[in-house]
C-alpha cells in the first residue's frame, strides 16, 4: 500500500507541476512575452521538409549511381590497388562540387527538423548514416539501368543541359593526373611503348615507360595487352605508380627482339 500511496503521490507532484508551468506560459503569452507561432508556419515547414527529402533523396541516387559508373567507366577504381598515391589522385578526382551539393541538402534537411520535437529526438549521426546508406542502395539500383548510358549519348550531341559536362570525358581518364588506359605496343629491357586510347589532348599518343620502372612492368605486362596506368614524370621519364591490365588478346603477340639491351624508343615520353 505504502508504494501505492508513494506513487499517487509523484503522479499529482508532476501533474501540478505541469499545471503550473502552463499557467506561466500562458502568463507570459498575455503579456507579450511569448509570441505564438502560426498554424500555416509548421505547415509550411513541413511542406518543405517532405520536399527537400524527396529532392535528397533523389539527388543522392544520382550523386551515388554517377559515382559508380564514373569509376567503371573511367577505370578509376583500379586507383584504388595502387597504394597511397592512387588513392590521393583519387580522392583530388572526386567530384567535389556533387558532394557540396548533398551536404548542404543534408543541412537544410537538418535546419527544417529542428521545428518538430522529432527532430529532438533523432541523433544527426543516425539520421545522416540512414540518408547515406539508403542512398547508396538506390543508386546502385540506378547503376544497374542504362540510364547514365543514356545520358552520356544525349551529351554528345548536346541534348543534356545543366548535366552535360559531367559525361564529356566520364570514359577518358585525366591525362592531366598522369592516368591513361593504352595498349601495349613494344616492349624492350629498358622501356615500354604504349599506345594511348583516345589520346586527346597530349602532343603524341605514344607513352614510354623507362629505366627501373619499365623493368619491373615487363615482368607483368605483354605485347598487345590493354593497360590502366598511372605515374608522374621524373626528370623527362614517366615512371609509373601502378598499372593493371584490362585485357590480354585472344591470340598473343610475340615480342620483338632488340638487338642490344641497352636500345630505347627515340619517342619522347609526354604527360
Amino acid at each position: 500500500m505504502n508504494h501505492i500511496n508513494n506513487f499517487t503521490k509523484e503522479n499529482q507532484n508532476t501533474e501540478q507541476k505541469a499545471k503550473e508551468h502552463m499557467l506561466q506560459v500562458l502568463d507570459q503569452i498575455k503579456k507579450g512575452k511569448v509570441t505564438m507561432t502560426p498554424r500555416f508556419y509548421f505547415t509550411l515547414r513541413f511542406t518543405a521538409l517532405i520536399a527537400v527529402s524527396v529532392l535528397l533523396f533523389i539527388f543522392s541516387s544520382f550523386f551515388f549511381s554517377f559515382l559508380f559508373f564514373a569509376l567503371q567507366a573511367s577505370g578509376y577504381y583500379f586507383l584504388f590497388g595502387f597504394g597511397l598515391k592512387g588513392f590521393t589522385t583519387l580522392i583530388i578526382l572526386f567530384p567535389w562540387s556533387l558532394f557540396l551539393i548533398q551536404v548542404l541538402l543534408l543541412a537544410l534537411i537538418e535546419w527544417l527538423l529542428k521545428g518538430f520535437s522529432f527532430g529532438y529526438k533523432t541523433p544527426l549521426a543516425y539520421l545522416i548514416l540512414g540518408i547515406v546508406g539508403i542512398s547508396m542502395l538506390l543508386g546502385l539500383v540506378v547503376y544497374l539501368t542504362p540510364l547514365h548510358d543514356d545520358f552520356e549519348s544525349e551529351a554528345k550531341h548536346n541534348n543534356l543541359p545543366v548535366l552535360g559536362g559531367l559525361y564529356d570525358h566520364v570514359r577518358r581518364p585525366s591525362h592531366d593526373h598522369g592516368i591513361y588506359n593504352g595498349t601495349v605496343i613494344a616492349i624492350s629491357t629498358s622501356s615500354i611503348m604504349v599506345k594511348i586510347d583516345d589520346a586527346g589532348d597530349v602532343a603524341t599518343d605514344t607513352l614510354v615507360v623507362m629505366d627501373s620502372a619499365a623493368l619491373q612492368l615487363s615482368k607483368q605486362v605483354s605485347l598487345g595487352q590493354g593497360v590502366f596506368i598511372a605515374g608522374e614524370i621524373d626528370h623527362e621519364k614517366f615512371i609509373p605508380y601502378g598499372i593493371h591490365i584490362t585485357f590480354t588478346p585472344a591470340t598473343p603477340t610475340q615480342r620483338p627482339e632488340f638487338g642490344s639491351s641497352s636500345e630505347e624508343f627515340s619517342a619522347q615520353p609526354t604527360y
